[in-house]
């Protein structure tokens, strides 16, 4: 069995710079799960901190930092179990040589052993003080993997990511692990110098298994943010204990910058017995914007506690087929083809909840899923003004136009229904709006009544991929008789 770590009684300083460039603020935090004999959970939490943003006083030859905080477990808002983090870190050198290891990682950890239920929070305050020697928090909450015990059935711990994994005889290091020193890795994030995925948990066994002597099937695989599988492989793993250590490591090198997800499964009998699920970040060394170099550290560290809250994720395949149609609106052509040969509903879930994501990250947005909001504002605003007759507003050409790219600064409107000169029309100027024309100052978009039943039918626009005809006026609207 896992060596059990005790509460970790000094810092470890890193120097991966890959996650000191994907901080948000000044503190990343990861928390694993994993069952006690005692029936209890043991909650193993892991923390860096920029060495940078530690204030160092001088303590006659030495410089001395004071870390204050606490680790939480929060049940609906409420502190059900918790542990002071009170330590000095001591560097003994000039003031030169601290300041250029600013940008190098503090590694530290805690412990906390409780009983522990399904959606409770793991939660890391700071307390430290401004440049203006006030108190201030930094309050980090992270949902976590909860193992359920039960006598009967195989089941899997939380999966504990891990910068390096190397084979130790070092018994008192924190982070050894069943001869290994698995040196965590709290933000997620790989690729770059770091392109392994290197991962630990633990398989909890029935007696009845282990009494048997057989044997089970972990399969290990990654997949992407649509679940399609990007690398898998599978072993055979004796049953000759209750707990049972899986330790791996991965070649991720060459996938894309993008989420991932890492997924464990324990297959016996030809039945999966279970599966566990854990979301981690990849970084091809291609140069992030600035938005989505603060990614990982955000609340997207938790995307899967992100979309099983979503109302994407309760979405039926009627409400799914016209989201998705609806939001590839604003799509390019390659996912709108990808999404045309969707027809599974979970498949239509992820892909969905995926590319709104992304519109997050686009936008600069620190809130989950608030494009998708405010699109979707604008398709109900749609839905309002356009619905002609039987057809709903958002699939009337004003209403796709209004939804793409949102009110128009100016109207005018014609509606000469009785006149001999032209039939009703209707055009939309933008004067705020970068897009690509094909000629002109502005985007312009004109609409005609052509059958004169009230139904606006787009006739012309000079924005590049839209109906083009400059001649307009006297092809569709002008009267002829």
């Amino acid at each position: 069995m896992r060596k059990i770590i005790l509460p970790f009684i000094g810092f470890i300083l890193t120097t991966n710079s890959l996650q000191a460039q994907t901080q948000q603020g000044t503190v990343e935090m990861d928390a694993i799960a994993f069952v006690r004999d005692s029936g209890k959970v043991q909650l193993e939490i892991y923390y860096t901190l920029l060495h940078g943003v530690l204030r160092f006083d001088q303590r006659g030859n030495t410089q001395v930092a004071e870390v204050n905080a606490r680790a939480e477990i929060w049940r609906n808002g409420q502190v059900i179990a918790s542990k002071d983090i009170k330590k000095e870190n001591i560097f003994n050198g000039t003031r030169a040589s601290l300041d250029s290891l600013k940008n190098s990682l503090v590694l530290d950890g805690t412990v906390i052993t409780s009983e522990i239920k399904p959606n409770d929070e793991a939660v890391l305050i700071f307390r430290s003080k401004n440049d203006k020697d006030l108190v201030v928090f930094d309050t980090i909450k992270r949902n976590f993997y909860t193992p359920v015990a039960n006598g009967d059935k195989f089941f899997l711990s939380g999966i504990e990511f891990a910068n390096s994994l190397v084979p130790t005889n070092d018994h008192t290091n924190p982070f050894e692990k069943v001869g290994y020193l698995i040196t965590p890795n709290p933000s997620k994030v790989f690729g770059s110098s770091n392109s392994r995925l290197n991962y630990y948990t633990e398989l909890y066994i029935p007696k009845s298994a282990v009494a048997s002597s057989g044997t089970c099937e972990v399969i290990t695989r990654v997949l992407d943010g649509q679940k399609h599988e990007m690398f898998s492989n599978s072993h055979q793993q004796v049953l000759a204990a209750s707990t049972i250590p899986l330790v791996g490591s991965i070649d991720v090198d060459g996938l894309p910058t993008d989420s991932y997800i890492l997924e464990i499964a324990i297959k016996r009998g030809g039945n999966i017995e279970t599966t566990v699920q854990k979301v981690f970040f990849y970084d091809s060394g291609m140069k992030l914007s600035e938005d989505e170099s603060n990614a990982p550290s955000s609340p997207a560290m938790d995307e899967e506690s992100i979309f099983s809250s979503s109302e994407i994720s309760k979405m039926s395949e009627l409400e799914l087929e016209e989201k998705g149609d609806q939001a590839m609106y604003i799509a390019p052509s390659d996912l709108s083809k990808a999404w045309k040969k969707i027809h599974d509903a979970s498949r239509q879930q992820r892909f969905l909840f995926q590319f709104w994501r992304s519109k997050d990250k686009e936008e600069g947005s620190s809130t989950p899923l608030s494009a998708y909001r405010v699109f979707y504002k604008n398709v109900d605003e749609a839905n309002k003004k356009y619905t002609y007759q039987r057809t709903p507003g958002w699939k009337t050409d004003r209403g796709r136009i209004y939804i793409t790219y949102g009110a128009p600064e100016e109207r005018y409107v014609v509606s000469q229904l009785h006149t001999t000169n032209a039939k009703p029309y209707i055009t939309w100027e933008y004067f705020n709006k970068k897009l690509t024309l094909t000629t002109g100052s502005h985007p312009i978009f004109a609409f005609v009544d052509i059958q004169g039943g009230g139904k606006f039918v787009l006739v012309h626009s000079n924005v590049q991929g839209e109906t083009y005809e400059p001649n307009w006026y006297y092809q569709e609207a002008k009267r002829t008789n």
